[in-house]
């Protein structure tokens, strides 16, 4: 396994280098995560999967019954990079695709596996580095298949264009030009230019999430002072019994944010010899699960760690209970 990282990680860097792609060559097109169940696309999910794995298409088609992609060039959190062909929904189409299998093994000279009916899988060598994969995928394989696709267009799958382009890659680019927030001058700017699509892109559902509960914190009666970005600490409160607490806020799930977040708000609070804390929240839009209140409940007690999580409901706009 080679230069592994964590599936958000793998999501984002891909974005990246699509982007980057498509910023030279206005006919590359890819499918993003069209359906952006359980907020998905918000923590950094851009592409279909979950924590175990994740699927890039460059085809419009799918399996509805494996909820995949027809066509795909995937990772999961092995490491281990994969081309998945599956059709298990649809006998015809997966007759199709059984040929195109035929004349990628003819031309490239890798073998699929035939996982079951309707469904073939090629997994790359262990220690294939899952950008050189994507990469040698797109400049190799991809150009087959896109010959036989656009000769096939019963097969029912088909070519992107720009106006999926538009629809579902572009959409999620622009989202921040017609923001009402980014102008508020008291304000981090919710559609803020970052270094990269995919840090622009979580960065501005994290300021969105900071100015709105920043503004529930000052409107609190025993809340004293609350801090933006002092120190590096997101949100910093001191209240009127001098208590003083420091919110650390993440885009992801409850597990995620916590496995991020311990580690910056231990060291905010105590690096360099310092105490600036009384207690430390990890905070994100989403209830935790039974298994998250569990971890963190376990840590406070296990450790002594003043730290909690906490959920912000973004629709009603007010902290929820803390765990």
């Amino acid at each position: 396994m080679a230069e592994w990282t964590s599936i958000l990680e793998v999501h984002a860097k891909c974005w990246d280098y699509l982007i980057s792609i498509q910023k030279s060559d206005p006919n590359f097109f890819f499918v993003p995560r069209k359906i952006n169940k359980l907020n998905r696309l918000e923590q950094g999910y851009f592409f279909i999967g979950n924590d175990t794995y994740m699927q890039i298409s460059f085809w419009d088609g799918s399996d509805t019954y494996e909820k995949i992609h027809n066509i795909s060039w995937g990772v999961n959190n092995k490491g281990i990079c994969f081309i998945e062909l599956s059709s298990k929904d649809n006998p015809d189409r997966a007759v199709y695709l059984a040929e195109l299998i035929n004349i990628l093994e003819e031309k490239t000279g890798i073998t699929f596996q035939d996982l079951n009916k309707g469904k073939w899988r090629y997994d790359y060598p262990n220690n294939t580095f899952y950008l050189d994969s994507l990469h040698s995928f797109i400049q190799r394989e991809k150009i087959i298949i896109d010959e036989y696709i656009k000769v096939h267009p019963e097969s029912g799958i088909s070519m992107l264009d720009s106006n999926f382009n538009e629809q579902y890659v572009l959409k999620l680019l622009n989202k921040a030009s017609n923001n009402p927030q980014k102008n508020k001058s008291t304000k981090k700017q919710e559609g803020s230019v970052s270094v990269s699509p995919s840090s622009y892109l979580m960065s501005l559902h994290h300021n969105e999430l900071q100015n709105v509960m920043a503004d529930y914190l000052k409107a609190q009666d025993n809340v004293s002072i609350v801090y933006t970005e002092v120190n590096n600490v997101d949100i910093s409160v001191k209240t009127i019994t001098g208590e003083r607490i420091f919110y650390e806020l993440k885009t992801s799930d409850a597990k995620q944010a916590m496995r991020l977040a311990i580690g910056q708000l231990l060291e905010y609070c105590h690096y360099n010899d310092k105490t600036g804390a009384n207690k430390l929240i990890i905070i994100t839009k989403y209830p935790p699960t039974a298994n998250d209140i569990t971890y963190i409940q376990k840590l406070r007690k296990l450790y002594n760690l003043p730290i909690y999580y906490q959920q912000f409901d973004m629709e009603e706009k007010v902290l929820l209970e803390i765990y």
